[in-house]
């Protein structure tokens, strides 16, 4: 029986039938560091133990892109009705259309996708209409080729936030419940990387049969300890050196049941802690994310896990950095870090001009 593994891609640019081998092959080096999975290649461990689904948005947020670099002028103009701050901050930008480097590389490539997703509503809208079309198919192909539920979520970066939204439309797909009904059929696991769905939580509809406050993350049926969860399991990943992940930090309070919360450290290289690679080498990240995902909670014991463990610490000595301090500024003084649209954009900007 194959797991069935749904990955959903973080920020930037994601050449189709691509994006989706860097994320597989980290997910296999990681388990062939233990057994039964060591003994076995890589191509095996593939082909035997997985069935990995690839959800991508890349294609919506491509034609804004283009419209955007083509001088439609319409997409600009509409992020501006929708944020007249966040329109000024990015004006400049915009004319940078042929820059390829820099911040302004940084802003085609990565930047805009963010800012789309949490400034423009058709945007967040269609990007959120096209995933749940995407999980829907994959879940349906699932039950008939398995004859049951092995459904995991493995989604990254700013796809945390994007499948958290096309869950909770999942739910009521097309205005009724259907097979989403958790009682006919409910995720193993959702495992949030690098976990930014507070940071990027919905500031308007995404669907039109749902309210707002359903989009709201805190409160939302991916609460596993909820009587309507239509999740068994929910693991959110955030690193204590990663910038994206500390403003409006995923933490509920009141979330008991099936909830883990997991907290890295160490890195070997600040500008590639975000990355989805990066987060998966850490043993404190992938040894719950294989058990979960294989099905096989008593793996990554022993001999084996204090070996990975040992070498990756020799191999990641930075544990603290400054780094980021402009950036982390733009909050200093908000504690609850209530960060406004405008904020959370030169937030954004402040970490891309550090990157590159």
């Amino acid at each position: 029986m194959k797991q069935y593994v749904f990955l959903v891609h973080g920020m930037g640019e994601h050449q189709a039938n691509e994006w989706q081998r860097p994320y597989i092959d980290a997910i296999v080096a990681a388990a062939r560091n233990y057994e039964p999975f060591a003994s076995r290649s890589k191509e095996e461990v593939e082909s035997e133990f997985f069935e990995f689904v690839p959800i991508s948005y890349n294609s919506v947020f491509d034609e804004y892109r283009t419209r955007w670099k083509t001088g439609s002028g319409t997409v600009a103009a509409r992020i501006t009705a929708e944020s007249n701050t966040v329109g000024k901050i990015f004006e400049a930008l915009a004319e940078s259309a042929g820059s390829e480097e820099g911040v302004e590389g940084f802003f085609w490539s990565h930047l805009l996708d963010p800012l789309l997703w949490h400034t423009l509503k058709e945007a967040r809208c269609a990007v959120a209409a096209d995933v749940v079309e995407q999980l829907g198919k994959g879940v349906q192909r699932m039950y008939a080729e398995e004859r049951t539920n092995t459904a995991h979520i493995v989604a990254h970066s700013l796809g945390t936030s994007v499948v958290h939204d096309a869950l909770v439309a999942l739910r009521f797909w097309n205005g009724h419940e259907g097979l989403f009904d958790p009682r006919s059929h409910k995720w193993v696991s959702v495992s949030m990387v690098a976990n930014v769905s507070r940071f990027l939580e919905a500031r308007i509809k995404v669907d039109p049969h749902l309210h707002l406050e359903d989009f709201k993350v805190y409160r939302s049926v991916l609460n596993p300890g909820d009587p309507g969860a239509i999740v068994d399991r929910y693991w959110s990943y955030t690193h204590e050196l990663d910038p994206f992940t500390r403003p409006r930090h995923f933490h509920p309070g009141n979330w008991t049941k099936g909830y883990h919360r997991i907290v890295a450290e160490r890195t070997n290289r600040v500008e590639a802690v975000h990355d989805f690679d990066h987060y998966l080498a850490n043993p404190r990240v992938h040894i719950p994310l294989l058990r979960e995902i294989t099905g096989r909670p008593a793996m990554c014991t022993g001999p084996e896990m204090a070996k990975v463990w040992n070498d990756f610490v020799d191999a990641n000595p930075v544990t603290a950095t400054q780094v980021f301090d402009a950036a982390k500024a733009i909050f200093s003084d908000d504690p609850e870090q209530k960060m406004s649209a405008a904020d959370a954009i030169r937030y954004l900007y402040e970490v891309f001009e550090v990157l590159s």
